[in-house]
């Protein structure tokens, strides 16, 4: 599996199971809104893996979502990320949500 795929097997992974997550997070918490910080805190921390995959694919699932929140974080790696395909596509995500310093 290409890196490609894997990113786009990961997004789409995201896309389905964010909603299952969150509703168990909020079953057990009783509390959606911190069922979604739970949510967002896990991909913050993925920010900073040391896995590039692993950064590129929480860069991806942040796109997605548009989380302000992310936004100096996402903004942080397109600018200083070790690997040149997580800061292209930090940058990309910055650009489709006019995200800036």
């Amino acid at each position: 599996m290409t890196v490609s795929e894997t990113h786009l097997a990961i997004q789409a992974l995201f896309r389905t199971e964010s909603p299952r997550l969150i509703a168990g997070l909020t079953r057990l918490l009783r509390d959606v809104g911190r069922a979604e910080e739970l949510a967002q805190d896990a991909l913050l921390t993925a920010l900073e893996d040391g896995d590039a995959d692993v950064r590129a694919a929480a860069v991806a699932s942040f796109g997605l979502l548009g989380t302000p929140a992310a936004r100096l974080p996402v903004v942080e790696i397109s600018e200083t990320d070790p690997d040149a395909m997580v800061r292209r596509k930090a940058a990309l995500v910055c650009a489709r949500h006019g995200w800036t310093r």
